[in-house]
């Protein structure tokens, strides 16, 4: 009997000190993950390893809190490693989530607004697409948009989504460009003039931005809506099979490597068409609205870059917790609105319509007060 117990103890002790192995094995990846993100953020393709770690850090963070409560019932001093990843990362989580300590009631009438909404339709394919425009439409109207940028437009959509945006949301002015490849053309829809507009092309992949100016009372505002190289993370995990480690461990490596190279290649090409994008920007003579599907979340350099004297839409007017990519356990913020100093964001929201595989996100702002939230 005592045998017994004391073979239960050794057993016991041994797989408490197997926990705790792993359970620091677990909290040092997510230390280099929160370091390695944050390292990624300004310095671009310099750390092409880096770069991944932002597609990581939303359950690292979640994980990091885990490993806090942890720690903090065995007594242990590695408590604090996971309490610092998680002070690295501050900037990312204000970013996607924001207290609800003010109201996001506009102040302003609500002639005197500029309500702004982005939306990625993914070609109208979620259901027959006169229905799937028709209801979108319905929505525009609902909400009382009078500004719509979309992305991932069909050109056999064109024609019949300016008519029914026209005759139900009141969108009178458009500006439409087609995409090098299928399905990536952009719309804006607005109800304010629009004085001139243009295509900024951005590399072969096909991705592209629009460029165009408005004119809203007497003032002129610079809008942009583009489309930014996807990372190809959701599509491309499906190459891996978990079952085939058992008899191909080999094949699995391979394809594991190859998954690297694909997803470092696109976050390459998406941060050049930001350098690029952002050249526009820096020349706008007018304020600015910036919009649309960057395809990387607060982690990453892109997002930095485009919000470099920007402000970020949500952190000035949002609250709750944000996402904007329904799938992947809703972790991903990848869509976006920023606006210039000069412009005063009142309200920030994003509606979980099933669409499309993202969701539409609008923000209302008022001109000419300056918005004391404008350095976040």
């Amino acid at each position: 009997m005592i045998g017994f117990i004391r073979f239960y103890q050794t057993k016991s002790q041994v797989i408490k000190k197997v926990v705790r192995f792993f359970g620091a094995l677990l909290t040092l990846f997510a230390l280099y993950i929160c370091l390695t993100s944050l390292i990624s953020v300004n310095n671009g393709d310099c750390f092409p390893l880096f770069s991944l770690s932002s597609l990581l850090l939303p359950g690292v963070l979640m994980m990091s809190g885990l490993l806090i409560v942890f720690w903090l019932f065995q007594r242990s001093a590695w408590a604090i490693i996971p309490v610092i990843s998680i002070l690295i990362s501050l900037g990312y989580i204000g970013a996607v989530f924001r207290l609800p300590l003010r109201s996001t009631t506009p102040s302003a009438h609500s002639d005197d607004c500029i309500n702004l909404c982005t939306y990625n339709i993914q070609g109208f394919s979620y259901g027959q697409r006169y229905l799937t425009i028709g209801l979108i439409a319905e929505f525009v109207k609902n909400q009382e948009i009078t500004i719509l940028c979309l992305q991932e437009m069909e050109e056999t959509t064109f024609s019949l989504a300016d008519s029914l945006l026209i005759t139900q949301a009141l969108l009178s002015y458009d500006s439409i460009v087609p995409g090098e490849k299928p399905g990536f053309g952009l719309g804006i829809f607005s109800r304010y003039p629009i004085l001139q507009a243009k295509r900024i092309p951005l590399g072969i992949e096909g991705n592209q931005a629009m460029q165009t100016d408005l004119l809203i009372g007497n003032d002129t505002i610079r809008l942009y809506n583009f489309h930014l190289q996807t990372t190809n993370f959701n599509q491309s995990k499906f190459d891996l099979k978990g079952e085939n480690l058992l008899w191909d461990i080999e094949g699995e490596a391979k394809k594991t490597q190859s998954l690297k190279s694909r997803l470092q290649s696109n976050i390459r090409k998406r941060n050049e068409q930001t350098r690029l994008l952002k050249t526009c920007i820096n020349s706008s003579p007018y304020p600015v609205l910036l919009c649309g599907d960057m395809n990387a979340n607060p982690a990453s350099y892109s997002y930095h870059l485009l919000k470099e004297g920007l402000s970020d839409g949500f952190r000035t007017a949002g609250k709750g917790y944000e996402y904007t990519y329904r799938y992947l356990f809703n972790l991903f913020r990848i869509d976006y609105i920023f606006h210039s100093r000069e412009l005063t964001g009142l309200s920030y929201k994003s509606f979980e319509l099933d669409y499309s595989d993202h969701k539409p996100v609008v923000m209302k702002l008022t001109i000419g007060v300056t918005d004391s939230s404008t350095s976040n």
